[in-house]
């Protein structure tokens, strides 16, 4: 956001340690944070361990909150509201569902430059152990299609197809 600086950013992303409470939404904008400066790893850490949570606690939907470290019922210990005999929160919010998109820009690697998709760039990464990775981006001008798959040398085979009025950034 431009309050500190990009040594400090730094210095914070390097410290931090995921913690309770939190929010889906601070999780996702703390991994963006992380893939800004390239540091995907860490911010794949953030994801993985966010909804990964969810998914071990059996969600078929995406929660408003997270407890990494309940204290008894998970879901009792999702509420932080004392003036309520259950837990008060969301257990289908729509900001939870942004894992989606940090995955179509970061894993597959299309990062929208203008409005609607209209120039894109292109710069997949093999994150979290993965060797392979496909996907579609669903624009307004059509569909981008990747695909990418490392070789054994550690290389990467990236193939993008893209609507003829979409360009592409070369960097």
């Amino acid at each position: 956001g431009g309050y500190v600086s990009n040594n400090r950013s730094m210095e914070f992303l390097d410290a931090y340690q995921l913690k309770d409470p939190l929010t889906p939404i601070s999780a996702f904008w703390l991994a963006e944070c992380y893939s800004k400066y390239g540091k995907h790893e860490q911010a794949w850490h953030v994801i993985s361990t966010v909804w990964g949570k969810m998914l071990s606690e059996d969600a078929t939907t995406f929660w408003e909150s997270v407890v990494l470290s309940p204290q008894s019922d998970y879901h009792d210990s999702q509420t932080t509201y004392t003036s309520y005999e259950s837990y008060r929160m969301s257990l289908c919010h729509s900001w939870a569902s942004t894992p989606p998109q940090w995955i179509s820009r970061y894993v597959l690697g299309v990062g929208p430059l203008e409005p609607g998709y209209e120039r894109i760039s292109f710069s997949p990464n093999a994150i979290g152990g993965l060797t392979q990775c496909s996907g579609t981006i669903s624009t307004p001008l059509g569909p981008i299609n990747v695909e990418w798959k490392l070789r054994e040398d550690g290389t990467m085979d990236a193939k993008i197809d893209m609507p003829k009025a979409v360009t592409q950034q070369v960097s």
